[in-house]
């Protein structure tokens, strides 16, 4: 269905396409929507280069446009190169990174992968072997790593039918342990700072980013206060001290050991 969307947008004769590049220049209105509709089939043809590679065709047509669109703005009209050749990089290196950063429970930089991969590109064009000589790789800890495609089977003696990203922790969800024991220290920290003068409290939280403030320099403090900065200097210190022989003070210790 997306190829028949595709096959919609004509191609750029050379005339064409050099007139809609000067009009994306000049920044008129739609000039860039047209410019990377009438691309989108390179994007296509890209894409099935990677096909079997852990990403599906779709995600990778996806990332090939955010490639075709970054290409197409900053691409120099006025410099008479070919569009398709100078786009062409922009939505491959698209691609690349997504199977790179999408096909491995591991995630290794680009820039590293590029590295390991020209080394080994290297020792089998020379033919060499590694026998009697130091692992070109040595100096790359992470190729000893074997790439798992987040579509594959799980095999950790789970007798359901699973993937592997069903069972890696999903990182952007936080921790419901954490949670809770975030809001408790939040609760003893506000009831040990209702034991404070006011003025010691209002120092401590701005001093150390307390109550949802940012943290303040002593100078910042003592302009909010009209003070000096070496007397809000001796009113934190007051204030620690005071915490210290509160109460309150071995609920707060708890949560450093």
């Amino acid at each position: 269905m997306y190829r028949r969307e595709v096959e919609r947008f004509s191609l750029l004769s050379p005339s064409e396409e050099r007139q809609l590049l000067y009009r994306v220049r000049d920044g008129c209105s739609g000039a860039l929507d047209e410019l990377v509709e009438r691309n989108l089939r390179l994007v296509i043809y890209i894409a099935r280069r990677y096909q079997g590679m852990g990403v599906p065709l779709a995600d990778l047509v996806n990332e090939g446009n955010i490639g075709l669109i970054e290409g197409a703005r900053r691409f120099d009209a006025s410099r008479n190169n070919s569009f398709a050749s100078y786009v062409f990089y922009w939505i491959r290196q698209s691609i690349r990174k997504a199977v790179m950063d999408q096909r491995s429970m591991i995630r290794i930089p680009v820039y590293r992968q590029n590295r390991m991969r020209k080394v080994i590109k290297s020792e089998r064009a020379s033919g060499n072997t590694l026998v009697g000589r130091e692992d070109p790789l040595a100096g790359y800890p992470e190729s000893r790593f074997r790439m798992v495609p987040l579509s594959a089977p799980s095999v950790q003696g789970d007798t359901e039918s699973r993937v592997v990203a069903e069972s890696i922790a999903d990182e952007r969800i936080e921790d419901p342990l954490e949670q809770i024991a975030r809001d408790f220290l939040r609760g003893d920290v506000a009831r040990a700072l209702a034991e404070l003068p006011g003025r010691q409290a209002t120092v401590l939280q701005m001093y150390y980013g307390l109550a949802g403030r940012r943290t303040h320099t002593l100078a910042e403090i003592g302009r909010f206060l009209g003070v000096t900065k070496e007397y809000v200097r001796q009113i934190r210190n007051a204030g620690l001290r005071r915490l210290r022989r509160a109460g309150s003070a071995s609920a707060l210790l708890s949560y450093i050991g």
